[in-house]
């Protein structure tokens, strides 16, 4: 008898310890709420279906910086590219067709990143001669910040990663992108 009460308090305790892990709170991720309940509650990571890391990122033509997840309610496509790169450079006129065709609900945020083993180009004259009336909004990734990494960025350019207007990223590669791709994807995460 003694042992069968032992054995129960024993089970109940193990039981109860169960339920309370199972119990752990909702934190919000990083950067921002959480979503709505109705919504795909992902957690942060730099995949497709990770929710994207906030981080700072310094504007290039201007003071400030800009911050994915202050974005949310739009669609964020986010271009990591140089003027170094001539994929990168053929593909902007997209990117920036895509900026305004779909500037209430979507920002395209182009972010030039330096090749570390050689000076800085000039982006700020490249985009301001090429792009002076563009709705992209232009950042800078120089070879002390993580940026490119904290979302993914493998070594290879142009690298894009599309994130819903809940944060969720829908897409993530490394390669060039035409205009039709592009706006196929755009689609997809507005939807």
């Amino acid at each position: 008898m003694k042992t069968k009460r032992i054995l129960c308090i024993l089970l109940a305790g193990v039981l109860l310890l169960c339920l309370a892990a199972c119990q752990k709170p909702e934190e919000p991720p990083i950067g921002g709420e959480l979503p709505s309940p109705d919504k795909v509650t992902a957690v942060p990571g730099n995949n497709v279906g990770n929710l994207a890391y906030g981080a700072d990122i310094p504007l290039l033509l201007s003071e400030g910086t800009f911050n994915v997840a202050s974005n949310r309610g739009k669609v964020t496509v986010l271009n990591f590219w140089g003027t170094w790169c001539g994929p990168c450079r053929n593909e902007l006129p997209d990117f920036d067709r895509i900026a305004t065709e779909y500037a209430e609900t979507v920002t395209v945020f182009a972010v030039h990143s330096y090749p570390a083993d050689t000076d800085p180009y000039e982006p700020e004259a490249y985009v301001n001669e090429r792009f002076p009336d563009s709705k992209i909004v232009f950042g800078v990734n120089d070879a002390g910040n993580p940026f490119y990494t904290l979302y993914g960025g493998d070594g290879y350019y142009p690298y894009t990663v599309i994130i819903d207007g809940d944060g969720v990223i829908t897409y993530s590669k490394s390669s060039a992108i035409s205009y039709e791709q592009l706006k196929a994807l755009v689609d997809a995460a507005l939807k």
